[in-house]
């Protein structure tokens, strides 16, 4: 079976890797060169969590992408991931999306930890817990290296014969148009991000925006082995220690202003980096005043209504849908800020799809 797969961020560049070492004819084509800030799956560090409430198929989806990273990292040689743990801040009030998860890992055999908020305290050099209920500690979790994940998938593919295009390409039809040329295939996956609203218009509306990572000059204590990421789903923030020198890491999940998806640069939203450090001040007070050393501006789409209705909902609320009018033309992806985590189980599954 021949393929195209336009896009080669983490879905593309994953489904591409799957497909190839099938036996498939597969070509991926991408508009911009490898590591370009501009994609979404460029981050000095993703995290990869499995806790996901009571949403038992994300919770699913998350471990089999644990154990295809780790397969990866065999495959290649190539070191991807840190299981340094996760830890969630479970609040006093309403602690119900931390008991979920814990309930629901239990279930599926893995192994977390409930801790009492001040035996939380030995797991960071600082933390306020006053108002929190417990610590759920996931060991499971980690982070992720994303540029080194996204060559070593890209390397794979193209060690199993797949082809790489560096060209930007155009709808037409059933076929892919690049330079006035048409190019077909006997499926052709559009993995295009946030970029798809505007190749697809008819199919898919939505806007992107964008939203900030602010990575911090912390103390070196936050640079040690044994710090995990950590989180408050009900606030909507994320983070983690200094991992690989790249500073302490807090982003906030917030709407931000629309994005010109090919500015070549972008803006730090002033607003998100107030947020990030009202919330620092709260839970780790000394960084709140940190100097900043670096900003990661990424993009999310928010969709609008009225899509067609997918094939399949995958990891992250990641969508696959048939094209309407052309079987053979699948678009992959709205599954931004959760795509990452999820990208080596999604891919086998979509891979399975495109071939009945």
């Amino acid at each position: 079976m021949s393929l195209v797969i336009v896009g080669a961020g983490v879905l593309g560049s994953a489904l591409a890797r799957v497909l190839a070492r099938a036996g498939h004819d597969v070509t991926i084509i991408e508009q911009h060169e490898a590591g370009d800030d501009r994609a979404a799956s460029v981050a000095r560090s993703r995290l990869l969590r499995l806790a996901h409430a009571d949403d038992a198929a994300d919770t699913l989806s998350a471990s089999e992408a644990r154990r295809g990273w780790l397969q990866l990292e065999q495959d290649t040689g190539t070191r991807l991931y840190d299981e340094v743990g996760m830890a969630w801040f479970a609040p006093a009030d309403d602690p119900t999306w931390e008991e979920q998860s814990r309930s629901l890992l239990a279930a599926q055999g893995v192994e977390t930890e409930r801790l009492e908020p001040t035996d939380a305290r030995r797991l960071f050099p600082e933390l306020v817990v006053d108002d929190l209920d417990h610590v759920l500690l996931e060991r499971q979790a980690g982070l992720l290296r994303p540029r080194p994940a996204l060559e070593a998938l890209v390397t794979e593919a193209v060690e199993h014969g797949a082809c790489v295009v560096r060209a930007r390409a155009r709808p037409a039809g059933g076929a892919v148009a690049i330079d006035g040329r048409l190019t077909g295939a006997d499926r052709i996956v559009w993995a295009c991000g946030a970029w798809t609203p505007a190749l697809f218009p008819e199919l898919v509306r939505g806007r992107a925006i964008q939203q900030d990572v602010l990575y911090l000059r912390a103390p070196s204590e936050w640079a040690r082995p044994g710090v995990p990421a950590w989180g408050e789903h009900r606030r909507g923030i994320t983070g983690a220690g200094d991992f690989d020198g790249a500073g302490f890491k807090v982003g906030p999940d917030v709407p931000g202003p629309p994005v010109d998806l090919d500015a070549e640069t972008r803006r730090p939203v002033r607003e998100q980096e107030e947020l990030a450090r009202a919330y620092l001040a709260a839970r780790f007070p000394t960084l709140a005043t940190a100097p900043l050393r670096a900003v990661e501006s990424c993009q999310t789409v928010v969709l609008e209504p009225g899509l067609p209705d997918p094939e399949a909902r995958l990891g992250g609320e990641v969508r696959v849908v048939r094209h309407p009018e052309h079987e053979h033309v699948w678009l992959l992806g709205d599954g931004s800020g959760h795509a990452f985590k999820h990208a080596p189980a999604i891919a086998t599954a979509v891979a399975a799809l495109l071939d009945g």
